[in-house]
This record gives C-alpha cells, sequence and structure tokens, in this order.
C-alpha cells in the first residue's frame, strides 16, 4: 500500500507545517505517514525549530518517519542556492516515485523561492503529487508564530498558535504537463540545429518542443547553435542531479 508523503518548505515559524497537517486531517480526510522537510541552514532552525517540530509531529499526528534536508546556506540568497534546494527536493520526488508512494506538496512556511521550487517540482512530477496546499492564518497567529515568541508562551497559548482554529486551507490542483521529466532534460541538451528533427522524432507527443523552450526563456538560439538560459541551466542541474 502507498504511503502519503508531505514535503514541505520551512522557517522560523513550526506551525506553518502543523496548520497544513491540520487541514490535510481535518478538511480533507487525509492521513500522512512521513514527513520530508526542506529548508536552510540557518542556526535557530537547525537547533531550534526542526527538533521543535519534529516532537511536534510525533506527539499530535503520531508521525515518526521525518526526514529533514538542508541546503548548505543559511538563506536563498542566489540562484544557486535556489538550485540546490530544488535538486534536493527533485531528489526525494524521485525517491518517492520509485517507492509508489503519494506525495502531498506544502508551500507554507520559509523563504518564498521555497514554496516556487515545489510548485514546478509538483507540475513535473503529476503522476506522483496529488495536491500542493496552503494554509493562511490570521495576522495576530501568524505574528506569535516564530519559534523565539512560542518559547515565550504558556502550553495553551502555543496551542492556540501551532493549531489554531480559524485558519484557511488553500489547494492547487496539480494538473498534468505535456513535458515528462525525460522530456525537459532531453530537449535541454540540444546542441545545435541539427539535432532538432532527431528531437522531434524522440518526442512526437510535443510539438514545436524547440521552439516551446525558447519562448519560455530555457533555451537560446545563436547562429546554428542552442544554449541554455540561465534559467535553463538552473533547472536542468536541478533536475538532472541523481
Amino acid at each position: 500500500m502507498p504511503l502519503r508523503v508531505l514535503i514541505t518548505p520551512l522557517g522560523l515559524a513550526p506551525g506553518a507545517v502543523t496548520t497544513v497537517l491540520d487541514g490535510l486531517r481535518d478538511k480533507l480526510k487525509i492521513k500522512v505517514d512521513g514527513v520530508y522537510i526542506v529548508t536552510t541552514s540557518y542556526g535557530d532552525i537547525v537547533s531550534k525549530v526542526v527538533p521543535f517540530l519534529k516532537e511536534e509531529l510525533y506527539r499530535c499526528y503520531g508521525i515518526t518517519d521525518i526526514i529533514d534536508k538542508y541546503i548548505s546556506g543559511t538563506d536563498i540568497r542566489s540562484l544557486n542556492d535556489f538550485i540546490e534546494y530544488m535538486r534536493i527536493c527533485a531528489g526525494i520526488l524521485k525517491e518517492q516515485r520509485a517507492a509508489g508512494n503519494e506525495v502531498y506538496i506544502s508551500t507554507a512556511g520559509g523563504r518564498g523561492p521555497m514554496g516556487a521550487a515545489l510548485t514546478v517540482l509538483g507540475y513535473i512530477f503529476s503522476d506522483i503529487v496529488k495536491l500542493i496546499v496552503h494554509a493562511v492564518v490570521p495576522e495576530e497567529i501568524e505574528k506569535q508564530g516564530s519559534i523565539k515568541v512560542l518559547e515565550t508562551l504558556s502550553e495553551e497559548k502555543r496551542r492556540e498558535i501551532l493549531h489554531p482554529s480559524n485558519y484557511e486551507l488553500v489547494t492547487l490542483p496539480v494538473l498534468p504537463l505535456k513535458w515528462t521529466l525525460d522530456d525537459i532534460l532531453t530537449t535541454l541538451e540540444i546542441k545545435s540545429t541539427t539535432n532538432i528533427e532527431d528531437i522531434k522524432r524522440r518526442l512526437p507527443h510535443i510539438s514545436n518542443v524547440v521552439e516551446d523552450c525558447i519562448r519560455h526563456g530555457l533555451l537560446k538560439k545563436l547562429d546554428d547553435r542552442y544554449e541554455r538560459t540561465t534559467v535553463g541551466e538552473a533547472l536542468y542541474r536541478a533536475l538532472k542531479a541523481p
């Protein structure tokens, strides 16, 4: 029987994860079996937020299968940071596909680029990603959500912040792309105009395949050859990694 796995970013507010899990369980009747936390190496996240969250996930949901992964930097400040984050998440998705599991993606918490990377990957791996979700809480809850504030609160007040009764779970449908992971990698490996007909024969289900990559800013044409753009190179490096 396939497991249900949540992949989530994380910042300084562990409630971003617990509120999503509450919504999946209470609003959608989805019980998650395991959680992947993908975040930065920022000190308080590593030493305080992740241990705190792991304890909360076990206490409230009985989840023991929790894996935390980190980019090398303390923040996402560059394209390389973004590529590293995307590469880690793509690796997790490849593992879950091989295991035959169902994946749910959260975009709540952490930095904006984390949610953006996970959303793009959700569509690329739409065969296993069942839902992309985001939790919205009132401003007064959000203001008290950081680990530094939570540590000062009473247990009762902390429960209110981590498991608010007034929240909205936003769900995004995961519509399948006509491009598969292999399609994207094959096209981004094109080097010369002489390869175009070969690419089209290999990918007959995609019309104007090279033109699509150029239009979306992934490839650029230079005389009789093609090069990946900065964005195309970033996507290629993230998806190509094992």
